[in-house]
C-alpha cells in the first residue's frame, strides 16, 4: 500500500520504491486521501460555481489525476498494469487515519509513504501523516521512502528482535 499526495517528492519516492520492487513482481495498491478542501488554482476557482456537486467532481478529478500519474510512472519503470491497483478516499479529514483504516481493511504486506523532509521541530508542532502512520501501524512494516535518487540502490534496514522484524 503506497500512499500518495500531489508533491514532486512523493513522485520521486514512488520512483525509488518502484525501482526496488519492480524486479520482485510486487503488487502495489496506490492510495490517495483527498483532503476535504482540495487545492485549487485561481483559474480553476473561477470556473466552478458554488454548487457542492461541482466542487466534489473537481476534487475527485484532481485526485484521480494524482493516481493516474503514479500509474504512468510505475508503468514507465516496467510494472505491468495488472500489478497496480488504485484507491481513493474523498473528503479526507485525517489522511493518517484513512491510511491506517485502508491498511487494516486491505491487509497489505507493508505501508509505503514518502518522507516530506520536514525538520523534527516542524513535525512536532505541525504533525505529520508519516509519523502518525509509523506510530500507529502496529502489525505492519512501514517503509518511509526518501526522494533522493537511489543509484545504485542501497538500503539500510533497521531491525530489532521483535516478531515483526522478519516481515521487513
Amino acid at each position: 500500500l503506497f500512499c500518495l499526495d500531489d508533491s514532486e517528492r512523493n513522485c520521486e519516492a514512488l520512483r525509488n520504491l518502484g525501482v526496488l520492487l519492480e524486479p520482485a513482481e510486487v503488487h502495489l495498491r496506490l492510495f490517495h486521501a483527498a483532503p476535504e478542501t482540495s487545492h485549487f488554482y485561481p483559474g480553476e476557482l473561477s470556473t466552478l460555481s458554488g454548487e457542492p456537486e461541482q466542487w466534489k467532481k473537481a476534487q475527485e478529478g484532481q485526485a484521480r489525476g494524482i493516481l493516474d500519474r503514479a500509474v504512468d510512472l510505475l508503468q514507465n519503470l516496467g510494472f505491468r498494469r495488472s500489478r497496480i491497483e488504485k484507491e481513493l478516499a474523498l473528503q479526507s479529514v485525517n489522511a493518517a487515519q484513512d491510511i491506517l483504516a485502508a491498511a487494516e481493511r486491505l491487509e497489505p504486506g507493508a505501508i509505503g509513504l514518502a518522507r516530506k523532509g520536514r525538520s523534527a521541530a516542524k513535525r512536532f508542532f505541525l504533525g505529520s501523516t508519516t509519523a502518525t502512520v509509523c506510530q500507529y501501524a502496529e502489525r505492519l512494516p512501514v517503509w518511509v521512502v526518501g526522494s533522493q535518487s537511489l543509484e545504485p540502490p542501497h538500503l539500510l534496514v533497521a531491525l530489532d528482535e521483535s516478531q515483526y522484524a522478519g516481515r521487513i
